[in-house]
C-alpha cells in the first residue's frame, strides 16, 4: 500500500484517481452504516462465561475436559467498545454523505412574509422605521 503522502500527491496529480478517490469515500460511508448494523447485531462477545468452581478454587471440568459454564455475566468492555464503533462510523457516514445520513433541517414556515413597505417612499418609510422605534 502506498504512503498517504504518495496518495495526497497523485490526487493532486491526477483528476481521473482524484474521482474515483472520491467515489470510493462516498461508497465507504455505505459500508460504514452496514457495519454499524453488523456490530450493533453481534451478541457474541456482550457476555462472558462464569465458570464453576470446586472447593479447591479450580475450574470444574465435563466429561470432556471442558470447563462447566455456571452462568454469564454481561461484559461492560464489550458493549463500550460496541457503542464507539458504532459511534465513530456513524460520525464518518454523516461526515461523508451527509444528504444521505446527516440530519434533516427543516427550515420550511408555514408564516407569510408580506411587503407593506415596498410602495412607500423614503419619508414613509423613515415614519415607520420612527414608529417603531417609540
Amino acid at each position: 500500500m502506498p504512503a498517504v503522502s504518495t496518495v495526497f500527491l497523485w490526487l493532486a496529480a491526477h483528476e481521473d484517481f482524484s474521482e474515483q478517490y472520491a467515489r470510493a469515500k462516498q461508497e465507504a460511508a455505505d459500508i460504514f452504516v452496514e457495519d454499524i448494523l453488523e456490530i450493533a447485531d453481534d451478541a457474541k462477545k456482550d457476555k462472558i462465561p462464569i465458570y464453576s468452581i470446586d472447593s479447591d478454587g479450580k475450574k470444574v471440568l465435563d466429561k470432556k475436559g471442558k470447563p462447566v459454564i455456571a452462568g454469564y455475566q454481561e461484559s461492560k468492555t464489550s458493549v463500550q467498545r460496541a457503542r464507539v464503533m458504532i459511534d465513530s462510523r456513524k460520525w464518518l457516514a454523516v461526515k461523508l454523505k451527509p444528504n444521505k445520513y446527516g440530519d434533516k433541517l427543516d427550515i420550511k414556515s408555514k408564516s407569510e412574509v408580506t411587503h407593506k413597505f415596498k410602495d412607500m417612499d423614503d419619508d414613509e418609510l423613515e415614519a415607520a422605521i420612527q414608529a417603531r422605534k417609540d
